[in-house]
C-alpha cells in the first residue's frame, strides 16, 4: 500500500513542495485554512485538519511559527489514532522562574516571559536578545573638476548584545515527577555578570569603517565610479558556549567579535538609444577578515552557534552584475 502524505499549509513555500511530491506520484491529502487554490491538481483537498490527520500516515506541516503551530500540534497529539504514550509530563517552567520551582538543578533567577508550559510542549525557548547600537556617520563630497567628484565617508559604531532567559525541556518530569529543571540552558546564569564560567555578560564591539568613491561623468548620459568601502557584522553571544566537537579540536567561544569586509567596486550607469534604454553594471570584489560562520552541533537541542574562520589568504568573493531596464 502506498503511503498517503498529509500536507497542512499551502503557502508560497508549501504549495511548491507539495506539488513536487504529487508530480512524483505520491498520494496527497492537503488543506490550508486560508486558501486551497494552490493545491496540486492530483491531490485530494480536505476541509479540516482533522481529516488530514486521520487519513494520512505521513504528516507534513508547512506553516509559520505561531499560535497555529501549537494548535495543530495539540490536535495531532490529541487525535485518537495518535501514538499512545503512557508517560505524562509535569508542568515545565522556565529555568529562570525560581519563584515557582526553587533554585534546583539548572534553575536560577533571571528573565522569563511565560510559563509553565504543559503537555505537549516538551521543548521550548524563552529567550530575549537585546541589541544596543550607537553610531556616528559622516560623508563629504566635493568636485575635483567639472566632470569628477570625490566622496569620503566614515562611521564609528559601538554595539552591545545581551542574552537572557532559558531553553528547557520536560525530560525528567515524566511518571508524575515534579519539574526537575535538569535539562536545557540557563542563559541568564550563563552570561550573568561575574558568572563562574568566566564568560562576558555581553558581547561588545566597536570600531571605525570608511568609504571612498571617485566618480567621473563625461556627459549627461553616462557616469563611471570606483569605490573602496568597509563593512561589518555585529558580534554576539553563543548559546552553546564551551561545548567541543567530537575530537576536541575546537571549543565554541562564548562571544565573538564583529567580522569585517573590504569591498572594491567599479561600476557604470548609462542612458542609451535616446533615453529608451538604461544600462547599469558593476564589477566588485569582497574580502573578509575573521569571517563569522554558522555551524550545527549535533549534541544539543539549542545547537546553532557562530565561529570565526581565519582564512589565509583572505576569503574573497567577486562577481559581475550587469543590469538593464
Amino acid at each position: 500500500m502506498q503511503d498517503k502524505i498529509g500536507w497542512i499549509g499551502l503557502g508560497s513555500m508549501g504549495n511548491r513542495m507539495a506539488k513536487n511530491l504529487a508530480k512524483n506520484g505520491y498520494q496527497m491529502l492537503v488543506t490550508d485554512k486560508m486558501d486551497t487554490s494552490a493545491a496540486p491538481q492530483s491531490a485530494h483537498v480536505a476541509t479540516t485538519n482533522s481529516e488530514v490527520i486521520s487519513e494520512a500516515n505521513i504528516l507534513i506541516l508547512s506553516i509559520p511559527a505561531g499560535p497555529d503551530t501549537l494548535e495543530i500540534t495539540q490536535e495531532i497529539f490529541n487525535y485518537p489514532s495518535s501514538v499512545q504514550n503512557d508517560i505524562t509530563y509535569a508542568a515545565n517552567y522556565p529555568l529562570t522562574n525560581t519563584s515557582a520551582t526553587g533554585s534546583i538543578n539548572n534553575a536560577s533567577p533571571g528573565w522569563y516571559s511565560a510559563g509553565p508550559f504543559s503537555e505537549p510542549v516538551i521543548f521550548f525557548n524563552d529567550i530575549r536578545r537585546t541589541d544596543e547600537q550607537r553610531g556616528v556617520f559622516g560623508e563629504l563630497s566635493f568636485a575635483t573638476s567639472d566632470t569628477t567628484e570625490l566622496s569620503i565617508g566614515a562611521r564609528w559604531y559601538d554595539i552591545e548584545v545581551d542574552f537572557e532567559g532559558s531553553a528547557n525541556s520536560s525530560f525528567g518530569n515524566g511518571f508524575g515527577n515534579t519539574d526537575q529543571q535538569k535539562y536545557g540552558s540557563n542563559l541568564s546564569a550563563q552570561y550573568a555578570p561575574g558568572n563562574s564560567n568566566g564568560y562576558p555578560d555581553k558581547a561588545e564591539t566597536d570600531g571605525v569603517i570608511g568609504k571612498v568613491t571617485y566618480s567621473w561623468k563625461p556627459n549627461d548620459d553616462s557616469m563611471y565610479y570606483l569605490t573602496w568601502s568597509e563593512g561589518f557584522r555585529p558580534g554576539l553571544l553563543n548559546r552553546p558556549a564551551g561545548r567541543t566537537n567530537s575530537d576536541g579540536s575546537y571549543t565554541i567561544p562564548a562571544a565573538i567579535d564583529s567580522d569585517e569586509i573590504t569591498n572594491y567596486e567599479f561600476g557604470w550607469k548609462s542612458t542609451l538609444m535616446d533615453g529608451r534604454m538604461i544600462l547599469n553594471g558593476a564589477i566588485f570584489r569582497s574580502e573578509y577578515d575573521d569571517k563569522q560562520e554558522s555551524i550545527l552541533i549535533p549534541v544539543d537541542l539549542t545547537n546553532v552557534c557562530l565561529l570565526y574562520t581565519s582564512p589565509s589568504p583572505r576569503d574573497k568573493r567577486q562577481s559581475r552584475m550587469p543590469s538593464s531596464a
